[in-house]
């Protein structure tokens, strides 16, 4: 019955065997067994293992076709499909038909939207993005703030990159490590090494001794200027 195949196809999606995923996935659409939501969830999110995106694009497009509900872990695992194969601009196509749609983003799909851009360098994407989030009054956590410092970061605009990290500092989100590493990567390409150590010292100064901040990230980038 649905209960197997949405079993059998997340083992493979676990296992990071998306084809055999989507082989299931057809044979459960030749048998009796009714494709569900979490049918297509658990192959796209194969599909997004392998970075597959326009497979799961397609299986939208059938999702679509079927009449079957569609939901946030449907749409957040589309995103990060997209996000995973460096197809940012359909990520947020997917994040605007979400946004047209009665689901509502989550910090998920905030998260997956942000690392789509952040794989394109469209750091400016990413500001837009935190600022909907914001309006919308989604949480804001690490992860989402790492993305944000990173998408800055790839995109050379590392003034963004630092204001991330000081807004991060100032709301109740702790940076952890991720954060710390990004921030001071973009502070060694832009030879900002002022910011990147005024950053580090006030972290060693304050809340975490054993953060494992990256002392060496650090030192390299007061060495590139």
């Amino acid at each position: 019955d649905a209960i197997v195949f949405n079993a059998l196809i997340s083992a493979c999606e676990s296992g990071k065997a998306w084809h055999k995923a989507l082989e299931i996935f057809n044979i459960m659409e030749g048998s009796k067994a009714a494709q569900d939501t979490i049918t297509y969830s658990a192959a796209i999110s194969a599909c997004r293992s392998g970075g597959h995106w326009e497979c799961a694009i397609q299986l939208l497009a059938s999702m679509t076709g079927q009449g079957v509900a569609r939901d946030a872990i449907v749409f957040n695992a589309l995103i990060s499909a997209c996000e995973s194969g460096k197809a940012w601009h359909k990520a947020l196509e997917i994040f605007n038909v979400m946004e047209g749609s009665k689901v509502a983003q989550d910090t998920i799909t905030y998260s997956a939207a942000i690392s789509a851009c952040r794989s394109g360098g469209h750091w400016e994407c990413a500001i837009q993005l935190l600022a909907s989030m914001i309006g919308q009054g989604v949480a804001r956590d690490a992860i989402v703030f790492n993305a944000l410092i990173s998408a800055c970061e790839s995109g050379k605009a590392w003034h963004k990159a630092l204001e991330i990290f000081n807004v991060m500092e100032g709301s109740k989100v702790n940076p952890n490590e991720n954060a710390y590493n990004a921030a001071v990567s973009a502070g060694g390409r832009s030879s900002s090494w002022q910011h990147t150590l005024s950053s580090f010292a006030g972290e060693r100064g304050g809340r975490s001794e054993s953060a494992g901040i990256p002392l060496g990230g650090v030192i390299s980038s007061c060495r590139s200027d």
